[in-house]
């Protein structure tokens, strides 16, 4: 992503871990209650999801309860994820 046309700006980890999918710049958000909006102000929240070294984007689709809410996720037959820094 550093490297691309859209000259995104990543932080590094504040702390190195010898896990490498522990020192991502990103975090992976993932859908907070299921996607439900919030009854103040109908907003639908995110969280922070902690990331194994296993996960892959076949796990994310898989898990339509916290990242692949059709109603949600999919906008013109993409599949959004979103992620923090």
């Amino acid at each position: 992503m550093q490297a691309s046309s859209y000259l995104y700006s990543c932080t590094r980890p504040a702390q190195i871990s010898s896990h490498a999918h522990e020192n991502m710049s990103l975090t992976l958000l993932a859908l907070r209650n299921r996607g439900n909006p919030r009854p103040s102000d109908n907003c639908i929240a995110l969280k922070e999801f902690p990331v194994s070294g296993s996960l892959t984007l076949e796990d994310l689709l898989a898990n339509r309860l916290t990242f692949a809410n059709l109603l949600l996720c999919l906008e013109d037959g993409r599949f959004i994820v979103h992620f923090s820094e």
